[in-house]
């Protein structure tokens, strides 16, 4: 009986012991889960960082893209000016030209005529 008892306790020993191990090789699991955890939160956290910096540089982007279109747009507005002015002087130019032309011939006549008085 007293054989039958201390193998009873040999075994329930030899059970603990075992549970014991399975206990520690849970704690190192859970030891392990809880690391990768942490580094999942922590890429989490790199991702959503990197994202709101990407954000707001596409903002930014956006905002100097909006301000370049109307900058362009208003120098295209002062070049066609500008081209509208050169076209106007030209044409003042033409008919001053011509104006001039023609006073120079009735100033020539006039001289003719003068001359010619003499």
């Amino acid at each position: 009986n007293q054989a039958t008892a201390e193998k009873a306790r040999a075994d329930l020993n030899a059970e603990e012991s075992r549970y014991r191990e399975h206990a520690k090789e849970a704690e190192g699991q859970v030891k392990a889960l809880k690391a990768a955890v942490t580094a999942l939160e922590q890429k989490d956290r790199d991702a959503t960082a990197a994202h709101v910096a990407a954000a707001t540089k596409e903002s930014t982007l956006s905002a100097s893209l909006t301000s370049a279109t109307e900058r362009a747009s208003q120098l295209q507005k002062q070049l066609s000016e500008a081209e509208r002015k050169v076209q106007s002087n030209g044409r003042e130019l033409a008919d001053k030209e011509r104006s001039l032309r023609d006073k120079e011939e009735k100033l020539t006549e006039l001289v003719k005529d003068n001359d010619s008085l003499r």
